[in-house]
């Protein structure tokens, strides 16, 4: 029997967030809230990586590392300058060890906020990958940043490298600061 309040999965889609939703959450987010919303949108991590130690989460002022969820292949990379900021950073070590639940609680939480209905952290997650692309980086360098498949990172570079188009310099600006070193 399956838990109370579950739905089954083709039911739940959850569209990317556009550049303006990301800054709201931003604005809104807290302590704790904005180190985990931050940090989801920048590095694309697994909610399973904070909760659970094999995955072995590691980080210093300049880099993180951690393993993949699914595969445990090696994920590497630098800070962006979000996460450098404002004590982003420091608020990590609250964040290590939360259940997943509770994870999912401060992301909805946070959603219901600014009256996004259903913020979920895999939300978040995808959100990163169609913000690399709305950057432009190649498909390859996503999947690789985000130590996942191509075809996960397919069903998303579409979306973000056509938005890409259309983007105000400002968004442009928001997101390098949120995604780059």
């Amino acid at each position: 029997m399956p838990r109370k309040g579950y739905r089954a999965k083709s039911g739940r889609t959850k569209f990317p967030l556009d550049v303006q939703a990301q800054r709201k959450l931003i604005k809104k987010a807290e302590g704790k809230e904005k180190t985990l919303l931050i940090l989801m949108l920048s590095t694309g991590i697994h909610p399973k990586v904070l909760a659970h130690k094999r995955y072995g989460l590691e980080w210093d002022k300049r880099y993180y590392r951690w393993l993949r969820v699914k595969t445990m292949n090696e994920v590497m990379g630098a800070w962006s300058k979000a996460m450098r900021e404002n004590g982003v950073l420091s608020g990590l070590v609250k964040l290590r060890g939360l259940t997943p639940q509770r994870l999912w609680q401060i992301v909805e939480g946070l959603g219901q906020k600014v009256k996004i209905k259903g913020l979920c952290p895999l939300q978040l997650r995808h959100t990163s990958f169609v913000n690399r692309a709305r950057l432009k980086h190649d498909v390859f360098s996503i999947s690789q940043g985000a130590g996942t498949d191509l075809t996960t990172v397919a069903n998303y570079y579409m979306i973000g490298l056509n938005e890409s188009k259309s983007m105000s310099k400002e968004d442009r600006t928001f997101l390098r600061w949120l995604m780059e070193a």
